[in-house]
Formats: structure tokens, sequence, C-alpha cells
């Protein structure tokens, strides 16, 4: 019984992933040169370098069980090994380039300082790091991560320079020697003189590619942003060089009266404090919003406790203090969250708890001017802020805005001390509900 025939096309699966894979580096290498100052391209740019190594596995798997169909017998044996080298090279390429750059963003290091960044694939799941570089010493990860940067590029270089040689000698075959080598790979396009809309496309669509990759290679375009976080209400911080003594109470003690006063004036009785207000945590929340690239990256605390006292009829004595779980931070931002709580953000392992401490109101306008101490990583600084306040009955309401800035409190000053990404100013909301 005689062989079947062999195949003179591709598979539709191999079809398929033949040109989605195509599609995945072109669109990738143009985001790779012009995604400078985006932080969003360049997670996208991360999430299409990992499809295209998922995709690259596939179509390897694919081959290696589905060989292709044979080349034309009249293909010179030399140009036959130049295909077959062609074909195995861009295999290389297409492993190698997505890998180098995940070992890159898994050193989670750039220009020569950290750079904490979670890999999120289009937003879904965090990417691990490999071989744990994160963890590894800085001059290791230093130098792990300028040489796989360095062959990340040159390896798309060599991509590209492959892509065009092999589009190249694809319009050969079909136009100079009219064999069926780019047929079999192109739906749709069958060997015939008499189609000439099809060869028409055909160099359209060649066409559009090579424009694609001049442009991939020349631009140098800024990727658009969102509109900048609208600014907060003016507040006033003044960093401490040593936290104050007085920054864990809203009160501070007078000086003592003299000795002779002390002894003709009659002893008095402490002042009683202000009545006790128990804070409502379903309707209350401490908030914050980051400028990530001009757009908003909002978080929150999902942990936190405060006492409030305050007299209705007398606020000036109000006094409130707040204490939060640093570990507790959260941003909507998936790739920033590790970031967040790690030692260069909030540092949780050492600086487990935040405190907000404010007293002294004053009236200002139609609400309040409020003096206090916000500690952040052992640092503490003074604060004036605005709050507004509705009490009805038994029952209150505050909220308060303030901007601090991350160089004041260490936030993130390793991976961004430009702020290139991220803004120098974070706003504060803290909402409060409260009953007597």
């Amino acid at each position: 019984m005689s062989a079947a025939p062999a195949s003179s096309r591709y598979s539709a699966v191999a079809i398929l992933l033949h040109w989605a894979i195509a599609a995945a580096i072109v669109l990738n290498a143009a985001i790779g040169w012009t995604m400078k100052g985006s932080f969003g391209a360049f997670q996208l740019h991360k999430s299409i370098g990992l499809t295209v190594l998922l995709l690259s596995v596939a179509r390897l798997g694919w081959r290696l069980m589905n060989p292709p169909p044979p080349l034309p017998a009249a293909m010179p044996a030399w140009e036959k090994a130049i295909a077959q080298t062609t074909h195995w090279a861009f295999y290389a390429l297409m492993l190698a380039i997505p890998l180098a750059g995940w070992v890159f963003v898994s050193t989670q290091w750039n220009d020569g300082r950290p750079l904490i960044v979670q890999t999120v694939y289009f937003g879904l799941f965090p990417v691990p790091n490999l071989f744990g570089l994160d963890v590894a010493p800085e001059t290791a990860r230093a130098s792990i991560s300028d040489a796989s940067a360095l062959a990340h590029k040159l390896l798309v270089w060599s991509m590209l320079a492959l892509l065009a040689l092999h589009a190249a000698a694809a319009l050969k075959h079909h136009f100079a020697d009219r064999d069926d080598v780019l047929t079999r790979m192109v739906p749709g396009l069958a060997k015939s003189a008499a189609q000439p809309r099809r060869r028409a496309a055909l160099a359209i669509g060649f066409a559009a590619i090579a424009v694609a990759l001049v442009w991939a290679i020349a631009a140098r375009v800024t990727m658009p942003t969102a509109a900048p976080v609208a600014p907060a209400a003016q507040s006033a911080i003044v960093v401490e060089e040593e936290p104050a003594a007085a920054a864990s109470s809203p009160v501070v003690a007078d000086a003592a009266p003299a000795a002779a006063e002390a002894k003709q004036a009659p002893p008095q009785p402490p002042p009683q404090p202000p009545p006790l207000w128990a804070i409502d945590m379903e309707a209350s929340a401490i908030n914050f919003t980051a400028s990530l690239t001009g757009a908003p990256a909002r978080g929150r605390f999902a942990r936190w406790s405060g006492e409030i006292r305050a007299d209705p009829a007398d606020f000036s004595t109000a006094q409130a203090r707040f204490v939060v779980e640093t570990g507790s931070a959260s941003i909507g931002v998936p790739e920033l969250q590790q970031s967040l709580v790690a030692a260069e953000g909030f540092d949780p392992g050492n600086h487990p708890q935040a405190t907000f401490v404010l007293s002294r109101f004053a009236r200002s306008g139609d609400g309040y001017t409020a003096q206090g101490a916000l500690t952040v990583k052992g640092r503490t600084a003074r604060v004036a802020i605005p709050v507004t306040l509705t009490i009805e009955g038994g029952r209150a309401r505050a909220s308060a805005r303030f901007t601090l800035q991350r160089d004041v409190f260490d936030l993130g000053m390793e991976s961004d001390p430009a702020f290139e990404f991220i803004g120098r100013d974070v706003t504060v909301d803290v909402t409060i509900a409260a009953a007597r």
C-alpha cells in the first residue's frame, strides 16, 4: 500500500499560529520603541511578550508533531539550507527574546537602582520572577539586569532583520520563482496567474508590514496618558527632623505654673476630656490617590482604628488619633501592589503602623482647620489640614483631604526617585462617620 502524498500546504493551526505570532512581534516591537514614560505601555509590552513566548512554544510543538510540507523540488540545495536555517533561527529568537525580557524584569532592577514593579499578565494574574532574581544580591541583580536588557535589544534587532529577509524571500518565491512557497502559508491564496486582485492585495499587505517595521524602528512618540489627577485641597506639611515627643498624643501639656503660684492657688480638678465618639467603621474610610503617568491610581487601607473626642458645643477642644496598619494597604494597579508593601513602600515589616493625630481645631470658613502630626515609617511631619463637619443629632460626619509628598516619607524613592512614573504628591482622603 503506497503512502499518502504529503500535503502541499501548512495546516490551519500552523497558519493561525504563524500569523498570530508575526502580528504580536510587529506590534510589540512598535510598543517597545515608543513606551518610554508610559507605565501602561510597558506593562502591555510585557504581557504581549509573554504571549509570544507561549504561542512560540505551541508553534514549535505543533511543528515537531506535524512536519511542514516539503520545499519545492526545483529549489536549489543552498536555498533549502538557508530556508531551514532561517526557520530554526526564528524559533530560537521567538523563545530567546521574551525569555531575556522576562529575566530583565525578574531582577526588579533598572538604570542602576531597584525597580519594584510586579508583572501582571494583562492585569489578570501576577507573573512570578525567574530564579529568585528579585531577592538576589544587588550586585548580581544589577549585572544580570544590564546583560539581559542588552541581549533583549540585540535579539530584537536580529529578529527585525530576519523578518525583512524572510519577507523578501517570500516575495521572491511568489513573484519571481512562481512556486507555492508563499501560497501554502497564506489562506485563500492559490497559485494562479489569473488572480491579479489577490496578488495586488498581497503586495499591499507586505507593503503595510514593511511600513510597520520601519515605523517600529524609527518612531519615537509619546504614548497618550489620561488627564492629570485634580489637586487636593491645600494642606501644609512641615517635616520634623526628629519625631515630636508628643506625637503619640493629641494633647500637649502646658508648662507648669510658678512654684509660688502653685502654693497660693488651690488645687484644681483635672479637666474632663471631651465626650468619646464611636466610629462607624463600615461608613468610614481612609483612601489615597497617586498619579501614575498622569492617570489616577487609587488605593485604600483595609485595617485601621481611631479614637475621637469632641464636644459639639466647643469643637476647639476636639482630639482625634488614628492608627493605620500599613500592611493592609492596597492599590487598584496590580503592578504596584508589591512595591506598596515592600521595604521601599510602607515597609510593614519594620513599620507595621502609621499614626495620624489631630488637635487644635480652629474655625475656618464653613469648616475647621486641624493641626496635628502624621508619622509614617518613623518619620513625623506636622500637618494643618481642612476638615468639613456635619452634625445631626447624635451622629457626625467629617471629611478631610490633604496632600503629602512621597519623598518626605521615603515612599517608592528607590524605584522612582525622579517621579518619572508616580507623581511626587499623594492625595489622602479621610471620611469618618461617628455617633455619641
